[in-house]
């Protein structure tokens, strides 16, 4: 996206990472919270990314050079309307949240929509849009030839984030059984994950491939690539632990959003989801199985459908690129 300047020089602070990496027996380096303040002093952009638990005290440290600090935020309503009421720990969490919504200026959020969002509920703070993972993966797959079954690929773990019974359903069904291959393209996570993983088993179905582990990145690649459709099915409404109810399109951002924008692909998305602007020409909705089932129907018989999504995508990519802030140079796009 071109956000870094040519010959910029990058250091990067990450506790969890050094963490990570001293559990598995690694030496690390890593500067102390007081030496990175100190060094600060020195940096043109301080980017943070949205922390939590005992890290947001880390923040307010950070005051000093708020007017070169950015702070992203992935859950964007428990910022700028915190929960007081949700016991000991949310309001705890909620006073500092708001504590340091008042100190800092600048904000970095990964949504169109959350930028609307958070210029609307915070009139004197600056908002900026980076998306975060997408690039411009080429789409070389060729249409669907007739009779051809359409490969449609879910992303994500497979936990209770999302909903799977209704793509199951279809998959079963004895007009589509021979009309569409699924994809599962991610790991189980939670007892859900699991269970919906142990049932895809049972069933036995030749056109459902699912995974009990890490996919190889090479893996998850090609997959998407040689998707027909990439398909979504989860709620809208996301409740964090301490009570606030994040909706996705508008105060959080899905993945799936820039893996549609990324591979430009047709998609499949539930009908209550507010997503991008940019990617609604690309997407196809649907409520109940029926409505899957018809939509399948319909794609499988129509190539041209697709290809009209395609073009969308593409276009898409296109206008939202135009969206993109620079974080570095400070430039906002009005």
């Amino acid at each position: 996206m071109g956000q870094v300047p040519e010959g910029a020089q990058i250091d990067l602070y990450s506790p969890r990472f050094f963490s990570d990496y001293r559990q598995r027996g690694v030496k690390v380096n890593a500067p102390s919270l007081l030496l990175l303040l100190w060094r600060m002093r020195s940096y043109d952009t301080v980017v943070i990314d949205e922390v939590t638990g005992r890290y947001l005290l880390w923040l307010p440290f950070f005051f000093p050079w708020r007017k070169r600090v950015y702070l992203v935020v992935h859950n964007l309503k428990s910022w700028v309307e915190p929960r007081f009421s949700y016991g000991f720990g949310g309001f705890m969490h909620s006073c500092l949240r708001s504590f340091i919504l008042k100190l800092f200026k600048r904000f970095v959020v990964v949504g169109s929509r959350m930028k609307a969002y958070g210029e609307a509920h915070c009139r004197n703070k600056a908002f900026y849009f980076v998306p975060f993972g997408w690039g411009e993966e080429v789409d070389e797959k060729d249409l669907p030839a007739g009779g051809r079954p359409l490969s449609v690929v879910v992303p994500g773990t497979v936990s209770a984030r999302r909903r799977y019974e209704g793509l199951l359903r279809a998959a079963q069904d004895e007009l589509l059984r021979a009309k569409i291959n699924v994809v599962l393209l991610g790991r189980p996570e939670d007892d859900y994950g699991r269970a919906v993983v142990a049932k895809v088993k049972e069933l036995g179905l030749s056109n459902i491939m699912v995974f009990e582990d890490y996919i190889p990145k090479e893996q998850y690649h090609a997959c998407l690539k040689g998707a027909d459709f990439i398909m979504s099915d989860f709620k809208v409404g996301f409740q964090t632990r301490y009570g606030q109810t994040e909706i996705y399109g508008q105060t959080k951002e899905t993945g799936v959003s820039f893996i549609l924008l990324s591979y430009a692909k047709p998609g499949i998305l539930p009908a209550n989801f507010m997503g991008m602007e940019e990617i609604e020409n690309q997407v196809l909705r649907f409520s109940t199985y029926e409505d899957l089932k018809i939509l399948f129907l319909k794609a499988w018989a129509d190539p041209g459908l697709m290809e009209r999504l395609r073009q969308a995508g593409r276009s898409g990519r296109k206008a939202l690129a135009l969206k993109v802030d620079n974080i570095f140079t400070g430039e906002r796009v009005s």
